[in-house]
C-alpha cells in the first residue's frame, strides 16, 4: 500500500472495468466520478487497459487516499452495482433460471419436512440473541427468516446435491 507523503494516508487502488469492455460512456464516467467524489476528499482517476477472461477491457484505475479501508470496500460494491451489466437476459440464461426456480420449488416441501423444525429452532435462537442485543424481530419477520433459510437451502441443493444446511444458515 502506498502512502501520500504530505498526509500520511494509505492509498487504495480500485480497478474498475467498463460495462462492455469498450471505452467508458460519459454517463458511466460521470457516475463513477460523482460517487467517488461524494465519498472521499482525495482521489485520482487514470484511464487504463485491463484484461479479463482473455479480453481487453477499458479500465479506470482509481486511487483513493484514506485510512478508511472499509469505506473503500463499500465504494467498490456500490460501483459494481452502478456499472452492472444491464443488457437483456439471453434466452438460454432465462431458461436456466426458470429450471432452477422450478427445481427449487419442487424441493422446498421435502426440505420443510426434513429440516423445518431444526430451522425453526435456529430462528428462535437467532431471535432471542437479537433481542438480547436490543434488536426486536416480530413473529412475522421470524417466519419470513425461517422461510428464507429453507428456500436458500432448497436452492443450494438444486445447485449441489451435497449442500449442507449449515451453509444455508451460517452459524447452524
Amino acid at each position: 500500500m502506498l502512502r501520500i507523503s504530505n498526509k500520511g494516508l494509505p492509498v487504495h487502488s480500485l480497478y474498475v472495468g467498463s460495462r462492455d469492455g469498450k471505452a467508458f460512456s460519459d454517463v458511466d464516467r460521470q457516475s463513477v466520478t460523482e460517487v467517488v467524489g461524494n465519498s472521499f476528499d482525495c482521489s485520482t482517476f487514470i484511464d487504463a487497459s485491463g484484461h479479463f477472461q482473455g479480453r481487453s477491457v477499458a479500465t479506470l484505475l482509481i486511487n483513493i487516499a484514506t485510512d478508511d479501508g472499509a469505506s473503500v470496500e463499500e465504494l467498490a460494491r456500490s460501483l459494481g452495482i452502478i456499472l452492472a451489466d444491464d443488457s437483456a437476459v439471453t434466452v438460454s440464461s432465462a431458461a436456466k433460471l426458470r429450471t432452477a426456480v422450478a427445481s427449487t420449488d419442487a424441493a422446498l416441501q421435502s426440505i420443510k419436512e426434513s429440516i423445518g423444525d431444526a430451522v425453526a429452532v435456529y430462528v428462535r435462537t437467532l431471535v432471542a440473541l437479537l433481542a438480547r442485543a436490543g434488536v426486536s424481530l416480530s413473529p412475522r419477520r421470524a417466519g419470513m427468516l425461517r422461510r428464507s433459510v429453507l428456500a436458500v437451502h432448497a436452492a443450494a441443493l438444486t445447485l449441489n446435491a451435497d449442500a449442507s444446511p449449515a451453509n444455508s444458515a451460517p452459524g447452524c
